[in-house]
C-alpha cells in the first residue's frame, strides 16, 4: 500500500463511481444519462505499479481516457500517467518514456471527444469494474 501514497487522496476517492463525461462536455464530471461510471482499476493498476514493456503506450492511453472522462483536470492526468511511465520497465537501448511523452498522450486525448457509450455498454462497463474493485478489496483485506 506505501506504493499508493504518491497518488492523492481525492483520485483514489474516484474509485468510487462518478459521471462519466459526454461527448462536448467539459472536462469536469458529466453526465451520461443517469449511469456513472466508476474510475477503472486498469488505470489505478497502471499509475501505482506501471506495466511492462510492450503494454505501456496502450495501457497508458486507457488511463489517460479514464481519467479524463471521470474529470481529472489535464495537468493531474499528466502527473499520474507519468507516474505510470516512470514505474514502467524501460527497453534497453531504446529512449526512454519522458514527461513530454506523457504530455503528448494527455493533451492529444484531451482534444479528441471520447465515443459516447450505449447504456447498455456503459452497465456493462459498471458492473465489470465493480467486481474487479471487490475482488481485489477481498484479496488485499486477507
Amino acid at each position: 500500500m506505501a506504493e499508493l501514497a504518491r497518488i492523492p487522496a481525492a483520485w483514489l476517492a474516484r474509485m468510487r463511481p462518478s459521471r462519466a463525461r459526454s461527448v462536448g462536455e467539459s472536462a469536469a464530471p458529466g453526465t451520461h444519462g443517469d449511469t456513472t461510471l466508476p474510475l477503472g482499476l486498469s488505470a489505478l493498476e497502471f499509475i501505482a505499479h506501471g506495466v511492462p514493456i510492450g503494454e505501456q503506450r496502450a495501457r497508458a492511453l486507457s488511463a489517460t481516457r479514464n481519467l479524463l472522462a471521470v474529470g481529472t483536470s489535464a495537468e493531474d492526468t499528466v502527473d499520474l500517467i507519468w507516474q505510470g511511465l516512470e514505474r514502467s520497465p524501460q527497453e534497453a537501448g531504446k529512449r526512454p518514456w519522458t514527461r513530454a511523452d506523457a504530455e503528448a498522450i494527455v493533451f492529444d486525448l484531451e482534444r479528441s471527444a471520447p465515443k459516447e457509450l450505449h447504456d447498455q455498454d456503459a452497465e456493462l462497463t459498471r458492473a465489470l469494474s465493480e467486481r474487479r474493485v471487490r475482488r481485489v478489496l477481498q484479496v488485499n483485506v486477507r
